[in-house]
């Protein structure tokens, strides 16, 4: 029914009549014209039924976009999450939240695993490293590109809000 009606949708404009019988066709079909329809039943009066059932199709057409736009805005308000929250209360575990709370990865630079591990006094870098992919996988820290060794830092929402939290405080 969907693609019925899709297809009567989308006749070109040039072809109003080819449209409207395939839109009164799927509307007696699928028993909606009994909906909109006017006592008469004459040409004229499917015409307005017609025209009431586009309204009420663009009506809730309208109400759907508005639904999947504020989907969609409330998905890209959690994608943006780290932008408006501290990348610590985001992150699982010690070690994790120790990673985070590091003030050298908010430099553009970023650190080496290495450090990151010396830094936090953990001699056990291929784990600082699995914690480092997770926080990756997590969107919170990011390989700095061209660096070699690879260098870590968080992501640029969390050292832009940083950077502005600790100039406001």
């Amino acid at each position: 029914a969907f693609q019925r009606l899709f297809f009567a949708l989308v006749v070109p404009a040039s072809q109003p009549r080819t449209r409207s019988m395939l839109l009164l066709t799927i509307m007696h079909k699928y028993d909606i014209m009994h909906t909109y329809q006017l006592a008469g039943g004459s040409s004229v009066d499917n015409n307005i039924a017609l025209a009431r059932f586009l309204r009420r199709l663009a009506e809730m057409a309208n109400q759907l976009a508005t639904e999947v736009e504020e989907q969609a805005r409330s998905t890209a308000q959690s994608a943006e999450l780290p932008g408006q929250a501290r990348p610590e209360m985001l992150v699982r575990g010690g070690r994790q939240r120790a990673i985070v709370a590091l003030p050298e990865l908010r430099d553009e630079e970023g650190m080496k695993t290495a450090d990151i591990a010396r830094a936090l006094g953990y001699s056990d870098v291929p784990n600082v490293h699995i914690s480092l992919r997770t926080l990756e996988r997590r969107g919170l820290v990011e390989l700095v590109p061209n660096r070699v060794p690879q260098r870590w830092r968080l992501v640029h929402s969390f050292r832009r809000r940083t950077r502005s939290t600790n100039r406001e405080g």
